[in-house]
Formats: C-alpha cells, sequence, structure tokens
C-alpha cells in the first residue's frame, strides 16, 4: 500500500477465511497488530444468536422463527412483519411474525439491502445494488408487481427511514469530497428530488423520523465518537444532544415520547425522555435498561414495536465460537 497515493499493489492473497461481516459498519470483524498478529471471528457466531421480543425490563419473553446472518431488517409499523436481507444475502425476505411463515420478496437482478416499511404496510423500499450504482426502489410488501425506481443516481445511498405520513423517505449519500455521509431527504410524490438535512464532513448515520414527522434523531461521529442528536424537520433549525457517553441506532417510542438508542460503552439499551415546545426540544435524564447481546452483524441493532417491545438479537443455548488468533499472518504472503 502506497500511503502517498492511497493505492495497492502486488496480487491478492487470501489471508482468512469465512471472517464475520458487520453490515453496520461495513466492514469485516478483524484486527491486526504491527507485531504480525492478526484476530477476527468466524462467520459461524451466527449461528449462536438468534432474534427475540424483550420487554422493558429487558427480560426475553420469546424467539422468533428468522434466519441467523441476514445484514439489514424491517419491523411494519403494525409490528407483525418482518423484512430481512440475507438467505440468499442479495435478496430481501418478509416473514410473517403472527402465522410464522416467510416469502421472497425480491427477484430482480442485483443486491437488495436496507429495507423501509411504508406507514399503511403496504409498501417496502430498499436500496438495489445493479452494475456497481445504489440506487432506491420500493415494492409492494406482497411481492406482486415489479419494483418501481424512487431514486436513481450515480452517488451511492443507504435508505434509513420512511416518515409516518408516508410522503418522505431518508437516507445518507458519501459528501461531495467524500469526507462523511450527508443526511438527505426526499419526497415520495411529486418532482422527487432530494435535500439536505445534515452536511457536515463527518460520519452521520442511522437518521430516523419522529412519530409525528417534525424531527430527526440520527448518530454522528463529530464529537470523535458515535453520539445521538436532534434536528428539526423539515428544515433543520438548532441541534440537540440526547445521548452523554456514546449512542447509536436510534429509534423513537410509538408515541413520540421516548427515544431509545445504544451505548457502545456498556452495551446496554438507553433511553431518555423527550418533549418539544415552541420549535425547542426538551432532552430528559438518560437511564439504562439492559445488557444488549448478540453479534454486531445487523443494520438496526433492535427494533421497537407497538406496547414499546424491543425485536433484538440475543444467544441461543450453542456454545459462542472463540475468536481466531492467526500469528506471524505475514508469513503466508512470502513467496
Amino acid at each position: 500500500f502506497d500511503v502517498s497515493s492511497g493505492k495497492l499493489s502486488g496480487e491478492i492473497a487470501p489471508v482468512a477465511d469465512q471472517v464475520l461481516f458487520d453490515a453496520g459498519i461495513w466492514r469485516g470483524v478483524f484486527d491486526a497488530s504491527t507485531n504480525g498478529e492478526l484476530i477476527y471471528e468466524h462467520r459461524s457466531v451466527l449461528a449462536a444468536t438468534h432474534l427475540a421480543w424483550f420487554d422493558h425490563s429487558g427480560k426475553q419473553v420469546s424467539a422468533i422463527e428468522a434466519p441467523t446472518g441476514y445484514q439489514s431488517m424491517a419491523l411494519s409499523l403494525d409490528g407483525r412483519h418482518l423484512v430481512v436481507q440475507g438467505n440468499p444475502v442479495s435478496d430481501l425476505w418478509n416473514y410473517d411474525l403472527t402465522r410464522g411463515v416467510h416469502t421472497r420478496l425480491t427477484f430482480e437482478a442485483g443486491t437488495h439491502a436496507f429495507p423501509a416499511w411504508s406507514p399503511d404496510n403496504k409498501w417496502v423500499a430498499y436500496v438495489s445494488v445493479k452494475n456497481g450504482e445504489n440506487d432506491i426502489y420500493r415494492k409492494l410488501a406482497d411481492g406482486s408487481g415489479a419494483e418501481e425506481p424512487l431514486l436513481v443516481s450515480s452517488k451511492d445511498k443507504i435508505l434509513s427511514d420512511w416518515s409516518s405520513d408516508g410522503k418522505y423517505i431518508l437516507f445518507l449519500q458519501p459528501n461531495d469530497d467524500n469526507h462523511g455521509n450527508g443526511i438527505w431527504a426526499m419526497a415520495i410524490e411529486g418532482d422527487r428530488k432530494p435535500f439536505p438535512l445534515v452536511q457536515t464532513p463527518f460520519n452521520n448515520q442511522t437518521p430516523v423520523f419522529s412519530p409525528d414527522g417534525k424531527w430527526i434523531a440520527y448518530t454522528s461521529d463529530e464529537s470523535g465518537r458515535d453520539e445521538l442528536y436532534v434536528v428539526s424537520f423539515p428544515k433543520p433549525a438548532g441541534k440537540w444532544q440526547v445521548s452523554l457517553d456514546s449512542g447509536a441506532n436510534p429509534q423513537w417510542s410509538r408515541k413520540g415520547k421516548e427515544i431509545f438508542f445504544l451505548n457502545f460503552t456498556n452495551n446496554r439499551l438507553m433511553s431518555t425522555e423527550v418533549a418539544s415546545k415552541g420549535g425547542q426540544f426538551i432532552v430528559g435524564n438518560v437511564k439504562a435498561y439492559f445488557l444488549v447481546t448478540g453479534t454486531a452483524t445487523i443494520q438496526p441493532w433492535f427494533a421497537v414495536a407497538p406496547g414499546d417491545r424491543f425485536l433484538a438479537q440475543a444467544p441461543t443455548e450453542e456454545n459462542q465460537p472463540p475468536m481466531t488468533l492467526i500469528t506471524n499472518w505475514t508469513a503466508a504472503l512470502i513467496k
């Protein structure tokens, strides 16, 4: 690797296989030291986790029949259906959580990811990767009909949310200078012209609408670590920090009076009561709920259902496979 040019050279050589991929951060779960040691997590760890329902106390209520190894998911507003990306990884599947059956949603060529439900539970929007381009499409949730393009452009995009009034979607795309991600919105009807909401040279992630559509919660590393912030919508005015010492993956309660999020410092689900008055956003005290287990392989990490139940990963009874350590791994590259 040439530091001055930023270019790679030489032949590609395998070092380890079946390395776990974390869709939340778009990278493999591995790290290398300066003294020739390499450590990674094997994909078999996925078999040791499953999705389950949790109550407010963190007690696991029940497990659900959904695949392991998926990379993104979206829970319908009524909490009855779950769309996941995976098995195979290039397609989306719609799970009926009441009946325990699943149907394939996408059949078109390309990889389909980052689903979001329409508020009436009739449509699923998602990113489809075709010919190297990440564009946003939607399709009827029952799988009928062809997919419909919503936004096609040369920019990469990650779909994040669909507003409760059905009028807007939120998505991320790289800034023009490729430093950080910007948060954008687009009206579903009309000219479908995207407009920027948060434009900073930092990594802005996982934006979500409040239930009344007047606020957006999102994650940013502008402070040097991931923290949670809120801005108004559709015209951002002011910015309020919600988390105190790390925050990611915000989710609003169904009534919009509470924001749940993850604290990566202690791996706990956190929450804070919120309100608004006269254009000002009011943040209450942050409190811890329960420890979040499982593997960091999905986006989002958890979802909030009616009654403020939580859908999240949980360990199965199978033994968690150990991390793999390779010493002197560069020796394998010497011919």
